[in-house]
């Protein structure tokens, strides 16, 4: 497995090398990279009965030079209509994610024993030397904690910056406890 970035977990910075971004996690989650296309960062346990942990993740999708926002989010919300129980679209958004055109849909669906996950998905492109990369981000809590996990998910999205490393100042928003 090719390692593209590396992650600074005492203050969320993830830096990715090729195409060349950055994006802040929560501080202290734990930054796992799946690959050189998954970035993931999930929640610390809150306390001994805590079964699910949030997360926020990333993938690279290289589709190629023509790949354009609405079709990358009309795809991939047609998919997880198809696969998701009890799938209900709870708001859509255009907006602005690393000086480009991007989008937020927001949903809820059902998962074993009757839990309800309500999940952020943001989609943007990005230039790179290979034509236009597509992002997508998941962000997921459960319905209960989705009110506290919401405005976290909407930062770490907001934080994705093309280019060089971004600086990273004190930032007492990701102080989630």
């Amino acid at each position: 497995m090719e390692e593209r970035g590396y992650a600074t977990p005492e203050n969320g910075l993830y830096v990715h090398s090729d195409p060349p971004f950055s994006i802040v996690f929560p501080a202290g989650w734990k930054i796992e990279q799946g690959s050189s296309t998954y970035i993931r960062a999930i929640s610390p346990f809150e306390n001994p009965q805590d079964n699910f942990r949030e997360s926020v993740s990333l993938i690279l999708l290289n589709q190629g030079s023509n790949l354009e926002i609405d079709e990358l989010y009309t795809i991939n919300r047609d998919g997880l209509a198809n696969k998701l129980k009890n799938y209900q679209v709870l708001s859509e958004t255009d907006i602005s994610i690393a000086g480009g055109p991007g989008k937020l849909l927001e949903i809820s669906f059902g998962i074993r024993d009757g839990v309800i996950i309500r999940s952020l998905f943001g989609f943007a492109t990005i230039e790179a030397d290979e034509g236009v990369i597509g992002i997508l981000f998941t962000c997921t809590a459960t319905r209960e904690r989705y009110d506290q996990y919401g405005p976290i998910f909407r930062r770490t999205i907001a934080s994705l910056k093309t280019g060089p490393p971004q600086e990273i100042k004190e930032r007492k928003w990701y102080d989630w406890q």
